[in-house]
């Protein structure tokens, strides 16, 4: 009753005129009964359901105290950025925002505007049609429904109108949902609200909503300028903005020029009841958005459900994201299994069983052309991601973004050709190694001194090869809890599986897979060992699945023996010949501008040298020439100033003007002398006839691919 009241009394005051202004008052009274009395609300800073740090609290009673209750305060600040009345609150769930907004509207007795764009759009849809004709083009029911219904210049102007109606009597806060996605989308809509900031005046507060994932980094809550200054342009702290924003942050500055970031409980048992009260937070509104969605929809084609609440979080998830294939069974199955159908408002009105039905008859009808999928890739299953195999997919690398090829790497041509037959060929023709001796390899080690190249030869291994790559770093194996690095290990093998053909590449495998040991091992260790060999090679190891574990260490003598011996082939990478470093420095020097060098006895020279000192030899001998030029520049810079001094202004000032017309900058040659200096700054960084050296040649004997034994 007193919806239909409100309804009359905006039909009463728009009596006399047309249609589309009757309209326009009644999207009017709808927007105005969209803002609620802060005093009404139950959420409080005092009984926050989620966790909220001091900081947090401080910054935001701060912000609001000086818009909405100093405001004499606030017209002796309005130039210092920090008092910007538009902030935006970037957290993980809308519901944990939309809170901590009806906990200040709460605490300073102030009205609140909860507006989100497509859900008032819808409303007034619902309720009162759309203003003029719909465009008739054709678009999928999805698109028809979440279309805005209503003129964006004119709802912003309304919004103007209605803000500026409340400020007259109270304080007011706008909290505005998403405004990533609602505003860098329309440039009209971005324009507006622009204006509106720049025209409101009094006690309001406005409040923009972004969504970060749980995982994104939740900083430590300062206030962060948002927007760039002018500075130098050498300035390092310009180059730190333009870094952090990319063009869509700095749009979002320009309307807000201030964010407050969450920020997560530092204590892990609190940690982990915040997590799970987002979780909920955020099934809780990605089911009422769900539900939206899925009114929108049948709205469009003139349909109602009016229990939609009773259906599962799971199913609304499913029914929101494939409604337009449900719908059609959905209102069969209503109209044949019901004589009296319900309209309301000249809408069909139908019931959650419906919608459960038609649902049904989607899965059956999915999960037969999934079970036909099946028998032709092989009855291969893909199961979902679990949540450990979700954070081991961070260390997945696409083949497109590793910039290694073979060719880049200037020699070890025995290795490659080794490589290739022992990792390529299995991929590229699976057909010839599918049972008996000719099974592809599992395990393959690349040991010898540091600066060798094995860790390139992975690189371009991964590249070439096309296969998911997964780079396995200390940290995403081991953890401090109970049980976690065996879950970590399982979860690596399992999404391996997945995305096979695999190639797993553990860099210093040293440090993870290291000796057993009776006394001294850590018990974690131990187990993350015995976790590891188990998926590798043994009881659970399937043997079609075409996972390749690569490792490279300058310690082989420090790895378990059974880990050795579940690596099939294992290449030393020893120190470069003086052939193969004349092949090194050809390949680093090859895009380089160099004059009159002598490749052989530079490759004489450096005995000793790893592939790595040599490249950092070459980049030191490239320095040496700018050097020069830098020298030549601060003596012209010098003898300028010489002439001024002197009185000769007008020849120092022409100078000038010919330096300026031609900015170009030449470096010289790398020539012989810039080798022979550079290697005197840059020696070899490893003993070729040290301790570890003779050990590396005695374990190659023992075990290596050129093994004596």
């Amino acid at each position: 009753m007193e919806e239909k009241q409100v309804i009359m009394s905006a039909a009463g005051v728009a009596a006399g005129l047309g249609d589309e202004e009757l309209w326009n008052e009644q999207v009017r009274h709808e927007l105005l009964r969209q803002v609620i009395d802060g005093k009404e609300c139950k959420e409080t800073f005092q009984e926050f359901p989620y966790y909220l740090s001091e900081r947090t609290r401080e910054l935001l009673m701060t912000a609001a105290c000086v818009h909405l209750k100093q405001l004499h305060f606030s017209r002796h600040i309005r130039d210092l950025p920090p008092t910007s009345k538009a902030i935006l609150l970037s957290g993980p769930t809308e519901l944990y925002l939309q809170t901590i907004a009806k906990a200040l509207a709460h605490h300073f007795e102030s009205k609140l505007l909860l507006l989100d764009f497509v859900d008032f759009s819808f409303k007034i849809r619902r309720k009162y049609g759309c203003a003029g004709k719909e465009s008739s083009s054709k678009r999928s029911l999805s698109e028809a429904a979440t279309n805005m219904c209503i003129d964006e210049q004119f709802f912003m102007q309304l919004l103007h109108k209605v803000l500026v109606s409340v400020l007259e009597k109270s304080s007011i806060i706008l909290y505005i949902r998403d405004v990533e996605k609602t505003f860098l989308k329309s440039e009209q809509l971005y324009n507006l609200l622009h204006e509106i900031l720049e025209k409101l005046s009094g006690p309001i507060l406005i409040l923009g909503s972004q969504i970060t994932e749980v995982e994104d980094e939740l900083l430590p809550n300062v206030w962060l300028p948002r927007y760039i200054q002018d500075v130098d342009a050498e300035s390092e702290e310009r180059c730190y903005i333009q870094e952090i924003y990319a063009e869509p942050e700095e749009r979002l500055a320009t309307l807000f020029p201030y964010m407050i970031k969450i920020e997560a409980p530092k204590d892990e048992n609190s940690l982990q009841n915040w997590e799970k009260l987002l979780k909920e937070s955020n099934k809780t509104i990605q089911s009422q958005d769900n539900q939206n969605h899925i009114a929108m929809v049948l709205a469009a084609i003139n349909v109602e459900c009016t229990d939609l609440n009773s259906i599962s979080h799971e199913d609304t998830k499913i029914l929101s994201k494939y409604i337009e294939e449900i719908v059609a069974s959905s209102v069969s199955y209503y109209l044949m299994n019901t004589k009296d159908p319900e309209y309301h408002n000249g809408k069909l009105v139908i019931s959650s069983e419906s919608l459960c039905h038609g649902l049904d008859l989607f899965r059956e009808s999915n999960s037969a052309k999934d079970t036909q999928k099946q028998a032709t890739d092989g009855n291969k299953e893909v199961r979902p991601d679990n949540e450990y195999e979700k954070n081991m997919r961070s260390e997945l690398i696409p083949a497109k973004e590793i910039g290694v090829t073979f060719a880049d790497i200037g020699a070890l041509e025995e290795v490659k050709e080794s490589l290739q037959e022992l990792i390529m060929l299995p991929l590229r023709r699976p057909e010839l190694f599918k049972s008996g001796l000719l099974k592809p390899c599992r395990g393959i080690l690349l040991f010898g001194p540091p600066g060798t190249g094995k860790t390139m030869l992975a690189k371009a291994i991964a590249r070439e090869a096309g296969a998911s790559f997964i780079n396995v770093p200390m940290s995403a194996i081991t953890s401090m809890w109970f049980g976690e690095s065996e879950k970590n290990v399982r979860a690596l093998f399992t999404l391996a599986a997945k995305v096979s053909p695999t190639i797993i590449f553990i860099d210093e495998v040293d440090s993870l897979l290291g000796e057993r040991s009776r006394c001294g091992e850590n018990e974690g260790s131990r187990r993350i060992k015995n976790e590891f060999m188990t998926h590798w090679d043994g009881l659970l190891t399937k043997q079609d699945e075409r996972i390749l574990v690569l490792a490279a260490t300058n310690r082989p003598f420090d790895l378990d023996d059974a880990i050795i011996r579940r690596f099939q082939r294992r290449f030393m990478v020893g120190l470069p010949s003086a052939d193969t470093r004349e092949i090194i420095l050809k390949t680093i020097l090859a895009k380089e501008n160099t004059e009159d060098l002598d490749f052989k006895e530079l490759a004489i020279m450096t005995e000793g040298y790893t592939g790595s000192d040599l490249k950092n030899l070459c980049t030191a001998a490239a320095y040496r020439s700018v050097r020069e030029l830098i020298k030549q520049e601060s003596m012209k810079d010098m003898e300028k100033n010489k002439k001024e001094t002197e009185g000769q202004s007008s020849e120092a000032a022409s100078s000038a003007k010919e330096d300026k017309e031609d900015p170009v900058i030449t470096l010289r040659p790398i020539n012989m002398e810039d080798m022979i200096q550079a290697k005197k700054q840059v020696p070899a960084s490893f003993d070729a006839d040290g301790l570890i050296m003779h050990e590396l040649k005695e374990w190659n004997e023992l075990y290596g691919e050129r093994s004596l034994r």
